[in-house]
């Protein structure tokens, strides 16, 4: 019995460790190929996406406006008082799955999104935006 839990752990362990190997490669991969150029701005006037995100991420605040246009501003509040503040854009791939994406290359996969919330995945990372901007420091960049 120890021994079969035993061998449950490493294969669970050498799993985790292949998922999350494949998210830091996407992610690498969206930085040393970044395809914001390419990335063609959604227009959607109407859209209930349009407005003023923010969501809690590990050491801060992300912040993002989308406009109308499609276009958008990037902001990541750190707790430390730094911050990367970049243009971003809303884009969708001919399979119909739509996407936010910064001018780093960073990219956040729209799953879901509504008049109160906006769900995302990035690199296997679930985040969930709500309304509004509560970081201070990104309040002046997204206007």
């Amino acid at each position: 019995m120890k021994r079969w839990r035993r061998m449950q752990c490493l294969l669970f362990s050498v799993f985790f460790m292949f998922i999350s190997g494949c998210d830091l490669m996407m992610a690498e991969d969206d930085l040393l190929h970044n395809k914001y150029l390419d990335a063609v701005p959604l227009c959607a006037p109407g859209s209930s996406y349009v407005g003023t995100w923010t969501t809690n991420m590990v050491g801060g605040l992300l912040s993002i406006r989308i406009n109308p246009d499609g276009t958008g501003k990037y902001c990541k509040n750190h707790m430390n008082g730094t911050g990367q503040k970049v243009n971003s854009k809303i884009y969708k791939l001919p399979t119909g799955d739509l996407f936010l994406i910064n001018e780093v290359g960073t990219r956040y996969k729209i799953d879901s999104f509504s008049k109160t919330e906006i769900k995302t995945t990035a690199y296997g990372e679930k985040y969930k935006f709500i309304p509004g901007v509560h970081s201070l420091n990104c309040k002046d960049f997204l206007g």
